[in-house]
């Protein structure tokens, strides 16, 4: 798989191995969503990833986008979706996918 996706993989490898229930992965390149077997919803990139912000414990992003792809006000709207259950956001990405501002949100742990 080269070093494009690697650490995404890595991550998803060793979440699975650790009994997680993965929901969705959301990707720009379809054959790394082909590559997802045994997950419940590979989802497109564009455009969807805020429609599921509000169902899912723990988003990890890892993505080369050169700006953050999770933005502020999305994760605002999947908190009130939540009803403020807590959300931890993960970002391995170097540059960060998420927007820095989302630390200010109560119930939202963004690492």
């Amino acid at each position: 798989m080269g070093w494009n996706g690697e650490m995404s993989a890595l991550t998803l490898s060793h979440l699975k191995q650790s009994g997680a229930d993965i929901l969705y992965v959301v990707s720009r390149n379809s054959e790394r969503q082909a590559a997802c077997r045994g997950i419940s919803g590979p989802v497109a990139f564009h455009g969807k990833l805020a429609n599921h912000l509000s169902s899912v414990d723990i988003l990890i992003a890892s993505t080369s986008a050169p700006h953050p792809i999770v933005h502020f006000d999305d994760i605002k709207k999947a908190m009130t979706e939540r009803k403020n259950k807590p959300l931890f956001l993960i970002d391995i990405a170097v540059p960060r996918d998420i927007d820095p501002k989302v630390h200010d949100l109560e119930e939202c742990l963004s690492l």
